[in-house]
């Protein structure tokens, strides 16, 4: 299938999923402004994203969305835009707590120490150690701004990063590693309490086990499908599944960055062709460059067949005291299951099947029709840090329910 290119106001190309810009006032000028400071201008599409992203409310100053999800294929200037954002941030507003990550923080290092430092260091009217104080030892990265008091450092992603601070935003670059919602748990009770916080998650898609980008994005499209302007701003670039990998038509449609007499853009055709389309695996150059997600064959196939299962089965068990419902998601939210488990009278573990189906929108209510049907049940079990923490559990009864992970 061919994409057809949008015809807009915009110079580049309109994202296909996009939270709109609304008559709000934005901060999006001042981070061009800081972005020329800093030896860079925004390109059309940065600037864009800015002005949607930081829009805020004129009476309070406060920003209308506390989340952002920002999906761009590779190679389009995602990193320039989101530094210059967090510099931004911190130069703007007294006593800010900014944290940077990406999917490994000895990647996150690397990216500070060759990329934002060195743009902070060319930037003539801020001098280190006047102005701002960069601390460089191993896991104790930051930097310092002395007039706003501000300071960003680095952090790892998991359940137990940030718990000990307060930060006002925070940076979830390459969200596509991350294979559990463990980095909610870390970094979403620091900014409960703090004024105008943000999330950044930024990315280009991943695969069937990038749980914690898939569920964002699935979020953000929902809002945006309904309309929202406030909460999640979701902007995302992405060609239909079902196109011509190697139509330039189609980059155009997806790269907002790609060079061209519209564009002005910083990446070209032709090192698309050459260097990336006729070298990379289609599934990679996909993923890459058009920011589809690599669904695979992620495995949603029991290792017990439905034969092995019948022939163990036994059709005078039952549960006859408590009880704990099971729910498994599979990585790529593609299906669901729902098992109870309980102790029979002469006290053998019985285990029933209950329920197999597409998707996860219908769980919730079919665990509650469970709970109702056995009044032994104690809670709901499910891993705590896969796609099954994402549903909407707090909908269920509480006298019935009691939700443990593990």
């Amino acid at each position: 299938m061919m994409v057809k290119e949008k015809a807009c106001s915009l110079d580049f190309p309109a994202p296909q999923f996009g939270t709109p810009r609304t008559d709000r006032p934005t901060y999006g000028g001042d981070v061009a402004a800081l972005a020329a400071r800093l030896g860079w201008s925004l390109m059309p599409w940065q600037q864009h994203v800015a002005d949607v992203s930081l829009e805020y409310d004129p009476d309070t100053g406060e920003m209308a969305y506390e989340t952002v999800v920002l999906m761009v294929p590779r190679q389009n200037g995602k990193s320039s835009l989101v530094m210059a954002i967090m510099f931004w941030r911190l130069l703007k507003f007294q006593r800010q707590n900014v944290v940077y990550t990406a999917q490994e923080l000895k990647l996150a290092r690397k990216k500070w120490k060759r990329e934002m430092l060195p743009r902070l260091r060319a930037v003539q009217l801020l001098q280190e150690d006047r102005d701002y104080h960069v601390s460089t030892s191993s896991g104790n990265e930051a930097i310092e701004f002395f007039e706003t008091d501000s300071l960003m450092t680095l952090s790892a992603v998991g359940e137990e990063a940030g718990h000990s601070d307060t930060n006002h935003m925070v940076v979830l670059d390459e969200a596509f590693a991350h294979r559990s919602h463990d980095v909610d748990q870390g970094f979403l009770p620091t900014m409960a309490t703090v004024w105008s916080p943000q999330l950044w998650v930024t990315s280009t898609a991943g695969k069937a086990k990038s749980v914690y980008l898939n569920h964002s994005r699935e979020i953000g499209r929902q809002a945006v499908a309904e309309g929202k302007t406030e909460g999640v701003c979701h902007i995302e670039w992405v060609a239909p599944d079902d196109c011509d990998h190697l139509d330039p038509r189609v980059w155009r449609c997806v790269m907002p960055s790609l060079k061209s007499v519209t564009t002005g853009g910083s990446i070209t055709e032709k090192r698309i062709r050459d260097n990336f389309a006729v070298k990379m695996p289609e599934t990679d150059f996909r993923r890459a460059f058009l920011n589809q997600t690599d669904m695979g064959d992620e495995g949603t196939q029991s290792e017990i067949t439905p034969t092995e299962w019948a022939q163990g089965t036994d059709p005078e068990s039952f549960i006859e005291g408590r009880a704990m419902v099971g729910v498994a998601v599979t990585p790529n939210r593609a299906e669901a299951s729902i098992a109870i488990a309980g102790i029979r009278a002469d006290g053998h573990l019985h285990v029933d099947h209950v329920k197999t189906g597409a998707g996860t929108g219908w769980v919730v209510d079919d665990v509650a029709t469970v709970i109702s049907n056995w009044p032994g049940v104690e809670g709901v079990a499910f891993d705590g840090g896969g796609p099954a923490s994402a549903l909407k559990w707090g909908e269920l009864p509480v006298q019935a329910l009691s939700v443990r992970e593990f």
